[in-house]
């Protein structure tokens, strides 16, 4: 659900606005209208330099930290007030880093245009100048290369390789000069000699590893720096949202904060010298949005905020499509045993990693969907259970086959659908009244009605009286042709009611995409099958088949477990993104609370 606000008006005299904001945020409990973009240069110099912060501990993110690397004690001190110093140091050498790593890059190249020439120095070189003899290279194609130039020039030939002829030709200074052929640069440097520079660089790197590893010991250093930049921005924003009135001698600022801290905020304000408002908050003030769920819907909040965050004034929908997105993710993943490894996962990552104990949990629930979701079908690690054949009978039969598990699929869909349209119909009735919410379960009725047409022409015995039948369709079109619109004449709501009927159309297409939960789970059945059946032709090797055959189970499950997850993950987001949402009427784009503090 949506955290209930209060709008709050803050009335004071200009000077003591920077004051009151700061004991505001000493409090943290209210959200001030602020931009969330630099305005000016001060605000853009905060804001850069917040960007500099975060993006050098991004990077340091991924230094691999080595106990035997530490800072003298006495740097550690005097570098504890100074955070900015430890920013341009890392700065410094992730540009000294990059300039190394272009050079080495070149040298690279250069070093595989050096190599078929061989060894050799400049000493040489300036000996051939001292001769007052010109250098010339050459390399050209063996079939082109002919025999006469020996004969006819100082030719040397310095290389012959798979498919080329590398030489030189000596020419006296002062005499004229011609070759048949276009003649290339002849390497500066030896291989041995671009091999030692290289090296230098590599040590060079090596030297800036280090220092980057003795920076880790200032992480905390910059995360402060971080929260105190973020603080000091929110607040030089919030400063400059204030409203200007009586010639600029009164400041204005507007807030929302929880209603149910109103005693706490009333009780600071009123030891301020500022006058205020209070007064609840409604949905044309745009307040910011804060959600409160139960421990089991809360898990799924991440999940809907890849989205976005309703409106204020809307209805949340986490608690209504976590259940379906766990069980939409166990149809897609398809496999008991995959479910038992991410429960497993899921609690040891509890264990080990409390810092993502929510998303530790929301594995656990995805696995269990897993699990309940597969027992239907007897998947298991790319078995069947149905095949099995030490179990009964009774229970082998008890297993739905692919065709089964289609039309599970399909009707899981529906089930969504009408789901979403009843939530739609009683939240509309709730907010706005009952006739709002007419339309809505006239669409419930009529597809219901569609469902159970088509099933009575597959199934014996689904079928109704036809006067009933008559009445059933005949409700659920007079709830569409008249509610869909409730202001204006008859004929003017039986106009909209006659359009909407086209949305019939959606509702096949909504329904045909919840075949993906179908053909995800059978795919990744197939890979695990297959993964066993290679497996199973790997036993038969003599002595290490075992070996191989265990090695193959382990990377192969892991691989399609891994490869399943993905698909599991994200075709759920879109049927809850597109068909739910949709069929709820979200609109969203609600503004995410965000209290001023330090």
């Amino acid at each position: 659900m949506i955290v209930p606000m209060n709008k709050y008006h803050f009335v004071m005299h200009h000077g003591s606005s920077e004051l009151f904001l700061k004991k505001i945020q000493e409090l943290g409990l209210v959200d001030i209208v602020r931009g969330q973009k630099a305005i000016d240069e001060r605000s853009k110099e905060i804001h850069d330099l917040l960007l500099r912060y975060k993006a050098a501990i991004k990077f340091l993110s991924g230094v691999k930290s080595d106990p035997k690397v530490l800072c003298p004690q006495n740097d550690v001190q005097e570098n504890r007030d100074n955070p900015q110093k430890i920013l341009i140091q890392i700065e410094e050498a992730i540009s000294r880093k990059e300039q190394i790593i272009t050079r080495k890059t070149a040298l690279r190249k250069e070093m595989e245009l050096a190599a078929p020439w061989g060894i050799f120095n400049h000493t040489d070189r300036e000996r051939i100048q001292e001769l007052h003899y010109t250098l010339h290279a050459y390399a050209v194609p063996k079939k082109r290369f002919q025999d006469q130039w020996r004969e006819n020039y100082p030719l040397f030939e310095i290389n012959r390789s798979k498919d080329t002829v590398y030489f030189v030709v000596l020419h006296e200074q002062g005499t004229p000069y011609e070759f048949p052929l276009s003649e290339i640069k002849f390497p500066e440097d030896d291989v041995y000699a671009i091999q030692a520079e290289v090296d230098t660089l590599d040590n060079e790197i090596n030297e800036i590893e280090q220092e980057f590893k003795t920076c880790l010991q200032y992480n905390h250093l910059l995360t402060g720096q971080i929260a105190s930049l973020r603080s000091e921005f929110d607040r030089y924003m919030a400063g400059k949202s204030v409203q200007k009135e009586a010639e600029e001698h009164i400041d204005i600022l507007t807030g929302f904060a929880p209603r149910t801290d109103s005693v706490q905020i009333c009780t600071f304000l009123n030891k301020e010298d500022v006058l205020y408002i209070e007064e609840p908050a409604v949905e044309e003030d745009a307040p910011p949005v804060k959600l409160r769920n139960n421990w089991f819907a809360r898990l799924y909040e991440p999940i809907g905020e890849l989205y976005m965050l309703p409106k204020y004034g809307e209805l949340d929908l986490t608690p209504y499509f976590a259940p379906f997105y766990m069980l939409f993710f166990g149809l897609c993943l398809g496999d008991m045993g995959y479910g038992l490894i991410l429960i497993i996962a899921g609690t040891l990552a509890k264990k080990f990693m409390p810092a993502i104990r929510g998303y530790a949990s929301l594995v656990q629930f995805l696995g269990l969907g897993a699990v309940l979701m597969a027992a239907i079908s007897g998947g298991f690690f790319g078995m069947s259970l149905s095949d099995v054949t030490f179990l009964p009978e009774s229970v082998r039969n008890s297993f739905f086959s692919s065709i089964h598990m289609f039309w599970l699929a399909i009707l899981f869909g529906i089930f969504h659908i009408l789901f979403a349209r009843l939530l739609s119909a009683v939240d509309a009735m709730l907010r706005f009244g009952w006739l709002h919410g007419l339309s809505n379960i006239g669409w419930t009725f009529l597809i219901a009605w569609c469902v159970r047409a088509y099933a009575a022409t597959q199934v014996d015995g689904l079928g109704i009286p036809k006067l009933a039948n008559l009445i059933w369709l005949g409700f659920s079109l007079v709830l569409i042709l008249f509610f869909t619109a409730t202001k204006g004449n008859i004929f003017k709501r039986l106009g909209s009611g006659l359009a909407s009927l086209w949305d019939i159309t959606g509702f096949f297409g909504d329904t045909l995409s919840y075949i993906r939960l179908f053909g995800l789970g059978l795919s990744g059945g197939i890979l695990g099958l297959i993964v066993n059946s290679v497996a199973s032709g790997m036993s038969g090797i003599p002595y290490l088949g075992w070996f191989f055959a265990l090695l193959m189970l382990l990377v192969g499950h892991g691989a399609v477990l891994m490869l399943s997850c993905i698909g599991s993950f994200v075709h759920p987001l879109r049927l809850t993104f597109v068909e739910f949402y949709k069929n709820v009427g979200f609109s969203g784009g609600g503004r995410e609370f965000m209290p001023l503090k330090q």
